[in-house]
């Protein structure tokens, strides 16, 4: 997992570009969704289960989400979801749903043997497990200005509130409410 808060940020700046908001000019649909196929036929298998999938993410910049269910699928005794990034090959993974608990309570949280199920999986098909906790952070990369001047960010949503960084949720905020 890339979890060096300066290369970090700096992957993720690089993977910015103003005229592709949605996806990046290189995205490849047919590849990407082939991709993550295999990921979803990996974790289920892994598993022995079967995942809830979206694919039909809609007006973001996240391939899609994959959600691994609780007992008796995994170990830590929780869903796991991972969130697939449209841009850079990026994947989080969590414990419940995206923005219920920090890097650190996830870490308590986490049993090693889902861990490794799940980064083993991800390595192998060419992902990069990336930590949630900075895509929490306002977005500060690039973004294009439409005629109303009210900045657009990778995702496709206005920046006028607070909002994670776009290259892997394409979602608003941090959930308000926790756990």
């Amino acid at each position: 997992m890339l979890v060096n808060d300066a290369r970090l940020w700096k992957l993720l700046r690089s993977l910015g570009d103003p005229g592709n908001l949605k996806f990046p000019p290189n995205y490849d649909h047919h590849r990407e969704r082939g991709g993550f196929e295999q990921l979803v036929q990996r974790l289920d298998a892994e598993f022995d289960c079967r995942s809830e999938v979206d694919r039909h993410i809609e007006d973001a910049s996240f391939r899609g989400r994959i959600t691994i269910p609780a007992p008796p699928a995994t170990t830590t005794g929780h869903p796991l979801v991972v969130v697939v990034s449209k841009f850079g090959g990026l994947a989080v993974f969590v414990v419940d749903n995206p923005g219920v608990w920090t890097d650190a309570e996830a870490a308590q949280l986490l049993d090693q043997d889902d861990a490794r199920r799940i980064n083993t999986a991800l390595a192998d098909l060419g992902y990069t497990p990336i930590p949630e906790e900075p895509l929490w952070r306002r977005y500060d990369g690039v973004w294009a200005l439409l005629p109303s001047h009210r900045a657009i960010r990778p995702g496709g949503f206005d920046t006028s509130t607070t909002c994670r960084t776009a290259t892997v949720y394409g979602a608003e905020s941090r959930p308000a409410a926790r756990r």
